[in-house]
Formats: structure tokens, sequence, C-alpha cells
């Protein structure tokens, strides 16, 4: 996801919690029901927030029995502006942490992932290493080993099997062994 999708994704989370994991993350159980609390609550301080109902007047109450405010309405209804700022601040906060977090990781994985492009990229200048003698045959096995480790750990962008085929001709040029591509195979496999 580009920039400016991340920025709409955390906008739309600012504007009600679980829309911007929604329009991130596409639709899954979890986010419809993190949005529809989110609505929820949203609806529910439009409608409590303005009128002198029990619920409104409970949220005074209980604020004024913890802050020892007096019995004065304006006193009471300023502590219950300020509960309900507070839980909009620290819910919405606490999400578009959670979202960010999620973008930062997802980010991070697709700039890490091996494409065939960039796995050809990296065995042909391996390969020359080791040609020229610059590398011997253990540092190239280990550094061959290493792209495996982020390949296993952040996957593929491509389909597995034409990610293979454009990698077999690898084996063909003498820069993989048999062995390395079985080892690839069963990476991605």
């Amino acid at each position: 996801m580009n920039k400016n999708n991340s920025s709409i994704a955390i906008l739309l989370e600012i504007l009600n919690p679980g829309f911007g994991f929604i329009y991130y993350k596409k639709l899954s159980p979890g986010n419809i029901t993190l949005s529809l609390i989110g609505l929820l609550i949203t609806i529910l301080l439009i409608i409590f927030v303005p009128s002198e109902t029990r619920f409104w007047g409970y949220t005074k109450a209980a604020y004024s029995g913890i802050f020892s405010l007096s019995d004065k309405s304006e006193h009471n209804t300023s502590c219950a502006l300020i509960f309900w700022i507070t839980i909009i601040i620290f819910t919405r906060g606490f999400l578009i942490l959670i979202l960010y977090d999620d973008i930062k990781r997802r980010n991070e994985v697709i700039i890490n992932q091996y494409s065939s492009d960039k796995l050809l990229k990296e065995l042909n200048k391996l390969f020359l290493l080791k040609k020229e003698d610059v590398i011997n045959e253990g540092e190239y096995k280990k550094k061959i080993e290493q792209i495996f480790i982020a390949i296993n750990k952040f996957g593929i962008p491509e389909d597995k099997e034409d990610f293979l085929i454009k990698v077999i001709p690898l084996k063909e040029t003498g820069i993989i062994t048999q062995e390395i591509l079985n080892s690839l195979k069963n990476c991605i496999l």
C-alpha cells in the first residue's frame, strides 16, 4: 500500500474506529465488528451527549463523585464532556497506533520480499563474485542461505510456480545447483 493510501486509512480510522482497517486490509469479520462498535459509540455520543438523558446524568454524577465537585450542573457537564472526549481520544489513538504499526510491518514485508527478478540479480551477482574468487564457496552458500531465510520470512510477491520457472535457467547456466533449486522449492512451496 502506498503512502497516500496509508494516510487515507489513518484518516478514516480517526473518523470512526474500524473504517481505516477495512480500507487498508479489506473486509474481515474482525474489522467489520470493530467498525460497528465504533459506529455505535459515535451514534451513542451523538444521541446521549446533547440531551439530559439518564445515561448522560450517570456520567455527570460519576465524574462529580470522582473529582469531588459540587452538584452544579455546569461542572457536571464539563466533567462528562471531559470523560467522553478522553474516551474518544484514547480509543481512536489506540486504534490508530495499531493501524500504523500494521502498515509499517506490511511495508517492511513488501520491501524485503524477493521477486524473481530480485533473486536473479542477487544470485548472478553472488555467482560472479564466487567466479572471480572474491568470495569462496562457503560464503556463497551462506549468502544464498540468508536469501532463503528472507524468502521464508517475508515470502514472494508473485505466483510460486512462475517464480520457480524464472529461476530454472540459473541451474542450466551453473549459477545454482540442483540442491539449491530444491532448497528454494521447499522454501516457497
